[in-house]
């Protein structure tokens, strides 16, 4: 007989012994959350917070909107900007303040292409009332209890639409804690645009902004994005709720851009000159050639920060002198008319020049984009997972990697490109060229790594087996390994702890036609019939559209 506190949660039993109702409900909470979107996810701090002394006009005015010192009914501000303007390095910024001296951080979400769209519109309001449960703050202390009380109440909370759960777990929770006269708490959405469909950019928005204003409560959003048009077209509706109650701060046309870079790359090239095995006679870098890379940045950090990484790479430093001048040669290089007109052409070739100076350019190219896809399937993408794409030994995926520093952020057990628009540049023929890769070949190739390995079943969900095979383009290696694959090994190899949804089972059924001869997938189909039928609304298995 089963005793203690049992609940069902998508199909599987889970019995707590000793916990009470209010402990079981937050656990679930925090199988909800996405700590990922957390503003400390990202651990390392030379790019998780505006630089010393940088961007102080634009955070002042956000610190004073916080408070309510200034724009007093604005509830939302919108931060907004071109990509590698430094949007994020600012909401970490506020985050980091909010939550560590003033303590009126309630939440923050990051949003990152890496992670699933649908996970993280799932994961919005979850994780948002994770942290206002978990903070120590003094004015809301009893939050974990009512968030906690919220979701005994309506178990089935995380299945609702995401205007209800945000009233649910996060403003009605915050209403009931917070006492009269307490100063506005803050929550932090970045990187809107990032991975989210404009449908959902929208979606947001105008739930957050409908919430905000009915509860009329003591709560700010900082929401910083680029110029998208799905979430301009929101901002600027004249009659809309969101139009009303938003105020704007945009990076496009700060003055401060050009000063706050150059005294960015003034204190890290000190540095780097001070960690050279050689001092240079000279004066290194000279004004001049400050004056050139400001230009070069066009106000936008991301070009002075890369450019500060490939020429400071620890493990090239004795290169530093020699790299600055191929940084600065740039000008001379010819570039095609249509390249220049692009707004990143200068940043392009940045990531051109890094690239090509490489003996092993094309595995390098491959290397990292196999980096920006993986996670979208399996979230993290360690050193180990990378050699088995590449199909490469362990040391030699370091040899790759050692010389990617100023590109690739390897320094967690999780490889990623150091900002977003690196993937725009790789997947993008028109600005990388001659370096492009194209997304369905590199899915492919890990759907080939996954199933060749063959030993791990569970890794191999059917949610990453179908979107995998969706993705993918049907290169003659994943065929040749689907087709010597007989059917129990193709659906049994991907069951996972839960019963997989109909969508799955059929989207995988229908995708693999592609891939394998007609003869064949007679045979598959018998054996679907006979081993899945039970999963498949009667009469309707044959309506039902590809996941």
């Amino acid at each position: 007989m089963l005793s203690g506190n049992l609940f069902v949660n998508g199909g599987t039993f889970n019995q707590s012994v000793g916990k009470t109702q209010s402990s079981i409900s937050f656990d679930r909470l925090a199988a909800k959350a996405s700590p990922r979107a957390f503003h400390l996810a990202d651990s390392d701090p030379s790019h998780s917070t505006c630089h010393t002394n940088t961007r102080t006009r634009i955070l002042e005015r956000i610190r004073s909107w916080a408070v309510r010192k200034t724009e007093k009914e604005k509830y939302i501000m919108w931060l907004h900007g071109a990509a590698g303007g430094g949007k994020t390095a600012i909401a970490r910024t506020i985050a980091k303040w909010c939550d560590e001296e003033e303590g009126i951080l309630l939440g923050e979400f990051f949003f990152s292409r890496s992670d699933g769209v649908g996970d993280q519109i799932s994961a919005l309001a979850p994780t948002l009332a994770y942290r206002m449960a978990v903070h120590t703050l003094k004015d809301l202390k009893d939050a974990k209890l009512a968030i906690s009380s919220a979701i005994t109440r309506d178990p089935h909370i995380f299945a609702a639409p995401l205007s209800q759960q945000l009233k649910t777990l996060v403003l009605e929770p915050f209403d009931i804690v917070a006492p009269s006269g307490i100063l506005p708490h803050v929550i932090v959405l970045d990187g809107l645009d990032e991975a989210l469909s404009p449908e959902d950019q929208q979606l947001v928005l105008h739930v957050v902004s409908q919430t905000l204003y009915q509860h009329n409560t003591a709560l700010r959003v900082l929401v910083c994005s680029r110029d998208e048009p799905a979430i301009v077209t929101a901002f600027n509706d004249p009659d809309s709720l969101l139009h009303a109650i938003s105020a704007r701060a945009s990076l496009n046309d700060d003055a401060d851009s050009d000063v706050d870079i150059r005294r960015f790359l003034e204190e890290k090239f000190s540095r780097i000159r001070k960690l050279l095995p050689h001092t240079p006679k000279e004066e290194w870098p000279t004004t001049a050639n400050i004056d050139y890379l400001v230009s070069k940045s066009s106000g936008q950090f991301i070009f002075a920060a890369t450019v500060e990484k490939y020429v400071g790479s620890p493990t090239h430093r004795h290169h530093a002198v020699k790299r600055l001048k191929h940084v600065l040669d740039l000008a001379s290089l010819p570039t095609s008319k249509d390249k220049k007109k692009h707004p990143f052409a200068d940043l392009d070739d940045l990531y051109s020049l890094i690239l090509t100076t490489r003996d092993d350019v094309d595995m390098a190219v491959k290397a990292i984009a196999i980096c920006l896809e993986y996670p979208k399937y399996f979230n993290i993408i360690t050193p180990e997972n990378l050699s088995t794409v590449l199909q490469v030994d362990i040391e030699e995926t370091w040899a790759i990697l050692f010389g990617l520093a100023s590109l690739l952020d390897s320094s967690e057990n999780n490889m990623r490109p150091f900002h977003a628009s690196f993937g725009d540049f790789i997947f993008d023929r028109s600005r990388s060229l001659n370096l492009h890769r194209a997304v369905g070949p590199v899915v492919a190739d890990i759907l080939y790594a996954k199933l060749r390995l063959g030993r791990d079943p569970e890794e191999l969900s059917y949610r990453s087996f179908c979107l995998l095979l969706k993705n993918a383009s049907p290169t003659q290696d994943l065929r040749d390994i689907l087709s010597q694959m007989t059917p129990n090994a193709i659906f049994k190899r991907p069951l996972v702890r839960r019963p997989p949804g109909a969508y799955f089972l059929i989207s995988i059924l229908r995708l693999l036609e592609t891939y394998i001869p007609p003869n064949d997938y007679q045979d598959l189909k018998v054996y679907f019939d006979k081993n899945f039928a039970r999963f498949i609304p009667t009469g309707g298995r044959w309506k039902l559209k590809i996941f």
